[in-house]
């Protein structure tokens, strides 16, 4: 996405014309990373043996009631996350469900996957946004991850590049891309550099993902050579449950992001005012930061409603797609 694209996003959340929804589609996922940011992958499995696609249909269909019936939005942004939610045999249908919603405005659906499926995968996907109604503006991001204990630099670029060429093809501006690398090492650093060159001619974006609370090996040269051109794309993400601290990875983030945004704590946050995140099983909660202590409710039973007014946020981090968005101003 192009910068001024991001400013015009921007100002449609502090203008209130922009609606937010996070949906946690599945919590199962095909791989076993240890910094994963939902914890232990035991776990996933116990969660993801209580959801059914039943349960993801039902989710879909009041999702998309809630924003047929929103009144004043120029735009949504739809958040599909998992897990990893391209295993799901039911997941192409979901999206063009979504799709096919009679929002009026326009509606981007970002898709976080780690790009495990094989191409035709991607393509299918693409074909749902270019088949969209003509008068509806639809558009998807292909958010993906990139994983070296899975795949290689030199698979992941391929595939990436064919899809790519598939819908810029059928679909112009329609579908976009990025890729994460998570910093576990100085290799890594190495190996996004690399990627970043292989796909210069693309203009998709390669950024780094540095991993809060969790011990990496990043030396203190590599956070020097990162300083200046990874200090506006570098994307922040946190393992709960996971307690060692790292020197080294916390100096990283002092240099890459303003400090401030580790520590959101204190501030007044709309954040459940015009978004809403929600998980696997149909709960509400205006910010996955702060887990149950910020339940809204249910949008199975319809037992959860928006907040009338902003609260303030007691976070010492914020995972929220709100954050960067949407003013905060200290009470």
């Amino acid at each position: 996405m192009k910068n001024a694209d991001v400013r015009i996003i921007e100002n449609l959340y502090h203008s209130g014309k922009m609606f937010d929804v996070r949906w946690r589609v599945t919590t199962l996922c095909n791989y076993q990373c240890d910094f994963c940011i939902q914890g232990d992958y035991q776990e996933h499995l116990r969660q993801a043996a209580g959801e059914s696609e039943q349960m993801r249909r039902d989710i879909c269909g009041r999702i998309i009631s809630l924003l047929e019936s929103l009144d004043g939005y120029d735009a949504v942004k739809v958040s599909l996350i998992g897990g990893e939610l391209t295993i799901l045999q039911d997941f192409p249908d979901i999206l063009e469900r979504l799709v096919s919603c009679r929002f009026p405005g326009s509606i981007r659906f970002d898709l976080t996957t780690n790009f495990s499926p094989d191409s035709a995968y991607f393509c299918r996907l693409c074909d749902i946004i270019r088949n969209r109604p003509a008068s509806s503006a639809r558009s998807l991001a292909i958010l993906t991850s990139f994983y070296p204990a899975y795949v290689t630099g030199t698979a992941f670029v391929r595939k990436l590049r064919e899809v790519y060429t598939y819908a810029a093809a059928r679909a112009g501006n329609a579908v976009s891309f990025s890729v994460g690398v998570p910093l576990l090492d100085d290799a890594d650093y190495e190996g996004l550099v690399q990627m970043r060159e292989d796909l210069a001619d693309t203009g998709i974006r390669v950024s780094p993902i540095y991993i809060r609370n969790y011990e990496t090996h990043v030396s203190a040269e590599t956070v020097r050579k990162m300083y200046v051109p990874e200090k506006k794309s570098v994307r922040v993400t946190d393992r709960s449950g996971q307690v060692s601290m790292y020197k080294d990875i916390q100096a990283l983030g002092a240099a890459l992001e303003d400090r401030d945004s580790f520590c959101p704590a204190g501030y007044v946050c709309d954040a459940g005012i015009h978004n809403l995140w929600i998980d696997a099983f149909g709960h509400v909660k205006r910010c996955p930061a702060l887990g149950s202590t910020m339940s809204m409710g249910s949008i199975l039973d319809g037992s959860f409603s928006l907040l009338d007014a902003p609260q303030v946020c007691t976070s010492d981090h914020c995972s929220c797609s709100q954050y960067g968005r949407i003013e905060k101003t200290e009470p």
